[in-house]
Protein backbone atom coordinates (compact mmCIF):
# COMPACT_ATOMS: atom_id res chain seq x y z
CA UNK A 1 0.00 0.00 0.00
CA UNK A 2 2.71 2.06 1.22
CA UNK A 3 4.68 1.43 -2.65
CA UNK A 4 1.25 2.81 -4.59
CA UNK A 5 1.10 6.28 -2.47
CA UNK A 6 4.65 6.71 -3.25
CA UNK A 7 4.04 5.71 -6.83
CA UNK A 8 1.16 8.23 -7.07
CA UNK A 9 3.22 11.02 -5.20
CA UNK A 10 5.76 10.36 -7.59
CA UNK A 11 3.28 10.75 -10.50
CA UNK A 12 1.53 13.91 -9.53
CA UNK A 13 5.39 15.57 -9.06
CA UNK A 14 6.02 13.86 -12.31
CA UNK A 15 3.13 15.63 -14.28
CA UNK A 16 3.54 19.27 -12.27
CA UNK A 17 7.49 18.92 -13.60
CA UNK A 18 5.83 18.39 -16.71
CA UNK A 19 3.63 21.11 -16.80
CA UNK A 20 6.15 23.56 -15.53
CA UNK A 21 8.85 22.73 -17.84
CA UNK A 22 6.39 23.22 -20.86
CA UNK A 23 5.72 26.93 -19.67
CA UNK A 24 9.09 27.65 -18.96
CA UNK A 25 9.77 26.60 -22.36
CA UNK A 26 7.15 27.99 -23.87
CA UNK A 27 8.70 32.04 -21.87
CA UNK A 28 12.03 31.34 -23.19
CA UNK A 29 12.81 28.24 -25.31
CA UNK A 30 16.88 28.77 -24.57
CA UNK A 31 16.69 28.93 -20.79
CA UNK A 32 18.93 27.07 -18.56
CA UNK A 33 15.68 26.40 -15.89
CA UNK A 34 14.48 24.16 -18.72
CA UNK A 35 17.34 21.97 -18.47
CA UNK A 36 17.40 21.80 -14.70
CA UNK A 37 13.87 20.98 -14.49
CA UNK A 38 14.19 18.49 -17.17
CA UNK A 39 17.50 16.72 -15.07
CA UNK A 40 14.86 16.87 -12.19
CA UNK A 41 12.01 15.34 -14.05
CA UNK A 42 15.08 12.90 -15.29
CA UNK A 43 15.45 11.89 -11.50
CA UNK A 44 11.54 11.31 -10.68
CA UNK A 45 11.08 9.23 -13.81
CA UNK A 46 14.09 6.95 -12.42
CA UNK A 47 12.58 6.68 -9.02
CA UNK A 48 9.59 5.62 -10.45
CA UNK A 49 10.68 2.74 -12.51
CA UNK A 50 12.95 1.45 -9.69
CA UNK A 51 9.89 1.39 -7.72
CA UNK A 52 7.84 -0.36 -10.55
CA UNK A 53 11.14 -2.57 -11.53
CA UNK A 54 13.01 -3.45 -8.84
CA UNK A 55 16.40 -4.89 -9.44
CA UNK A 56 15.62 -8.29 -8.94
CA UNK A 57 12.78 -8.39 -10.97
CA UNK A 58 13.90 -6.67 -13.28
CA UNK A 59 17.28 -8.62 -13.44
CA UNK A 60 15.26 -11.57 -13.53
CA UNK A 61 12.82 -11.07 -16.09
CA UNK A 62 15.28 -9.77 -18.03
CA UNK A 63 17.47 -13.18 -18.30
CA UNK A 64 13.88 -14.96 -18.79
CA UNK A 65 13.53 -13.25 -22.36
Amino acid sequence: MVKVKVKNQLEEQMEELRNKMYETYRTNQSSDEVLKISQQLDQLINQAHRIAYPKNTHRKRALSS
